[in-house]
């Protein structure tokens, strides 16, 4: 990658936990496109895609296409998330795995989610376990979150700075 950002001008965007950067790899490019010499290079790496643009390539990870994806029948899926008291959750993130479709709970717990058929649910709250179900269309779902007591182990919090208390006189 380095010898052909020196020799071409492209310049290649990648993530690090993608990439075995230390590989090396013979290339092959006379007459070549840019395409090809990039095939070449990213040849053995599984996983990888790229995307040129201008004269960046980009290599980042496949999108993974699961079988609910691939039929598009969507279904309306309706539920309640509650803690282990029983009180609902207001404000629990319902999201589609795998995608970004997602809401939030409203005031009592209750949610409704347009999905994929087949799609898995996951059901998160902070301080609270995260739970992943089958999306069922048709049936109301019922989920209880309970609290994860590890998280509160995991919390660091820094601060930095000094702050002027100024009060102000009024007359």
């Amino acid at each position: 990658m380095e010898q052909l950002k020196k020799t071409s001008g492209y310049s290649f965007v990648f993530s690090s936990s993608d990439v075995d950067t230390s590989k090396k790899v013979s290339v092959s490019g006379q007459n070549s496109s840019i395409q090809d010499i990039v095939k070449q290079i990213l040849q053995g790496q599984n996983g990888l895609d790229y995307e040129i643009q201008g004269k960046k390539v980009i290599v980042k990870r496949q999108s993974v296409v699961t079988p609910a994806l691939q039929n598009g029948r969507k279904v309306n899926v309706k539920g309640k998330v509650l803690d282990a008291n029983g009180e609902p959750v207001i404000g629990a993130a319902v999201k589609e795995q795998g995608t970004t479709n997602g809401t939030i709970t409203d005031f009592d717990g209750n949610f409704s989610l347009e999905t994929n058929d087949g799609s898995t649910l996951e059901i998160s709250y902070i301080d609270y376990r995260s739970q992943q179900l089958k999306a069922l269309s048709g049936k109301l779902l019922a989920v209880t979150l309970h609290e994860d007591t590890e998280v509160l182990d995991e919390i660091v919090v820094v601060g930095y700075g000094v702050q002027k208390n100024q009060m102000l006189q009024v007359q």
